[in-house]
């Protein structure tokens, strides 16, 4: 026998006997497996069902067991009905439910030993999306006041937040403006009578009266573009305060369904839809101040209507008294639940005062002139609008579907003397303000739920629609509120229109982010009383939004937040050649004026009863409106910036009582 053979017949049974022992180690293997299966704990299964608050199912939810690892063991959808089943094997799991448009919800430390039915599991709607509201405690619980747990999860930057009609409840609201103070950072002022819009300060910037503070009632927007007394006008006393049922804020340049406006920050405030019991208030004070109040929300057909009026008077401790006279009306028609439901809205506002302004100090230490005195008793003006809004919101398995449209007028005749004789000694430096114009517009947005194993994405694409037919914009030399000179008398056609989307992703338990971007358009159509300052102008902007939070861990989140904004200036501005007051040439006006903003925040529930945020930011404008005395309008000036840090605390240790703090410091960079 040849070497090589006997190498070959070694080979071949060397071979043949690790083919025997791989065969035996296999068989070997297969024992004990084929045991463990038998001996395995049967399988159980897991039953329940998803509702809302108001007990209605939540169809297309996703339920999830998870067991020791981060893969779920049991993943299920709920039906129609509300209903899931999973199968598990006995064990220590996480429960975890969410859907679109709903605060997740999530229980460790379920054990399951047998089958079982958890009855029925309630989901919160999310505290930062958009509902119609249906009740004041319905509000209340779908917010968990007590905590606003429902932030933790949901919430994109530390600045967004909710303030709740309980949280409004608590607070006095004699005015309409003490309802928005309740937002961490907000201060609002009164000037020049109780009838005039307020004045806002928020991030260190003095906002007039909202050139940089986008907000909305009932879907319908309140600011005002190339206005008669200034850019964006925002008068909110057409608002009756207790008729809110949320207010929605958010601050900064980080969100894409948010424009014009909006660099500072957005309020949108949620009427409600029914009262708790008919409402009837009747309240009088010092200076003649006087208010009656009645409101109720009886049953028609399967809705609710509301309806309130209210009227005030007052004259306040001026020697020329204001005589503020004020009425409201408000009609809502609603139906449905918090997230499918439809309402549409009617309101009315007017009122007519007189003011008295600053004077001068000199002479009140000399006693020529009592410390509540006037040096024109005729500055004041009257003011009025009357539109309505309806909203519509769908929201199914596969996401959510809102649409809103509007119409309203508006008008203000506003008289103001700032200096009184400084310019005319004979017949005084009284000015009239006019602005009269109908509004039209809407917004539609629709949200895809996509899910990807235990991954949750929201794509979200909108737009928004808006026409100004302003008919009479002007101001004019007046003494007594007689006429002597007009200065401005100008018709104006403001379009405007926008495209944007978002995706929200859940990368992982701890890290969440959304992405957007958004492009607004612009068309203006000058006719103006002077000739050489007519025209039309177009233009657009595309701005970026970028948020990611990282958490929760012990009830804290992280959060970093980017984007640009902008707000529109003066229509008027961008095709003026010509100063109307001294007849010299000038250049027009930037159409949009680009914002730019950054935060750090932070967020913790992780005490019982205690919620508290802090935001490290930055806000810049490429040109920021200036108020203007002497022509009472707001002009487009410089470039701007802030820096500044917030500090929000709401603490419950006991169920009577809470404890508020916030404060906000800030510092200009260069202006």
């Amino acid at each position: 026998m040849s070497v090589h053979g006997w190498t070959g017949r070694r080979r071949r049974l060397a071979v043949f006997l690790l083919q025997m022992g791989s065969v035996c180690v296999l068989g070997h293997g297969a024992l004990p497996v084929a045991e463990a299966q038998s001996a395995q704990a049967p399988v159980v299964r897991v039953s329940g069902r998803v509702a809302d608050a108001s007990g209605a199912p939540v169809p297309g939810a996703s339920v999830s067991l998870t067991g020791s690892t981060t893969t779920p063991t049991g993943v299920a959808e709920t039906a129609d009905d509300g209903t899931f089943r999973i199968e598990v094997v006995p064990g220590l799991y996480t429960l975890r439910v969410s859907a679109t448009g709903y605060a997740t919800l999530q229980r460790q430390g379920v054990t399951v030993s047998s089958s079982v039915d958890l009855g029925t599991v309630t989901l919160q709607v999310a505290a930062t999306s958009v509902v119609a509201v249906s009740g004041r405690q319905t509000f209340a619980d779908l917010t968990r006041l007590s905590s606003q747990d429902a932030l933790v999860g949901i919430a994109d930057a530390a600045s967004s937040g909710v303030i709740t009609a309980r949280e409004l409840t608590a607070r006095a609201r004699r005015r309409p403006a003490d309802a928005l103070e309740a937002v961490p950072g907000l201060a609002v002022s009164q000037h020049s009578g109780e009838g005039k819009a307020n004045q806002y300060y928020v991030r260190g910037f003095n906002l007039d009266h909202g050139t940089d503070l986008a907000l909305s009632v009932a879907g319908m927007p309140v600011n005002l573009p190339t206005h008669g007394h200034g850019q964006g006008y925002a008068d909110l006393n057409f608002l009756i305060p207790e008729l809110v049922g949320s207010l929605q804020y958010r601050k900064g340049t980080y969100a894409a369904d948010t424009g014009d406006f909006s660099a500072a920050g957005t309020i949108r405030i949620n009427y409600l839809n029914q009262l708790e019991a008919p409402l009837a208030r009747l309240e009088g004070g010092m200076f003649g101040y006087g208010r009656v109040l009645a409101a109720a929300s009886p049953r028609v057909g399967d809705g609710r209507l509301l309806v309130a009026a209210e009227g005030m008077v007052n004259d306040v401790p001026w020697e020329r008294p204001d005589a503020m006279r004020r009425g409201n009306a408000v009609v809502r028609y609603s139906r449905g639940t918090p997230l499918n439901g439809v309402s549409v809205t009617g309101l009315w506002y007017s009122a007519r005062w007189f003011a008295t302004d600053q004077i001068p100090r000199r002479l009140v230490d000399t006693g020529a002139l009592p410390r509540f005195g006037t040096l024109d008793r005729t500055s004041g003006g009257d003011t009025h609008r009357l539109g309505v809004t309806a909203e519509w919101q769908r929201t199914s398995a596969a996401g959510i579907t809102r649409v809103t449209g509007y119409g309203f007028s508006s008008g203000l005749l506003l008289h103001s003397n700032f200096t009184y004789r400084l310019d005319a000694p004979d017949e005084g430096d009284q000015f009239a303000q006019r602005d009269h114009r109908q509004v039209f517009g809407g917004s539609a947005s629709r949200t895809w739920a996509i899910r990807g194993g235990d991954r949750r994405q929201l794509v979200t694409v909108g737009t928004d629609v808006r026409h100004d037919a302003i008919g009479d914009v002007g101001l004019a030399r007046t003494a007594a509120r007689r006429r002597l000179l007009t200065v401005r008398d100008d018709r104006v056609g403001q379009t405007s229109g926008a495209g944007w989307a978002q995706w929200q992703s859940s990368w992982s338990p701890y890290i969440r982010s959304t992405l957007g971007v958004r492009g607004d358009l612009y068309h203006w159509r000058v006719d103006a009383g002077e000739p050489a300052n007519a025209g039309e102008r177009t233009s657009g902007i595309v701005n970026p939004k970028a948020s990611v939070a990282f958490g929760p861990w012990k009830r804290t989140e992280l959060y970093l937040s980017a984007g640009g904004g902008f707000h529109s200036n003066d229509g008027r501005g961008t095709t003026m050649t010509r100063d109307p007051l001294t007849g010299d040439a000038v250049s027009p006006v930037d159409p949009l004026a680009r914002a730019r903003g950054a935060e750090v925040g932070l967020r913790t529930t992780a005490w019982p009863g205690l919620h508290m945020t802090v935001a490290l930011w930055g806000l810049g404008l490429a040109s920021e409106l200036v108020f203007v005395g002497d022509a009472g309008t707001t002009t487009a000036s410089r470039p701007s910036a802030r820096r500044g840090v917030e500090w929000d605390l709401d603490y419950a240790p006991t169920p009577w009582l809470s404890i508020e703090g916030s404060l906000a410091l800030s510092r200009a960079l260069h202006g």
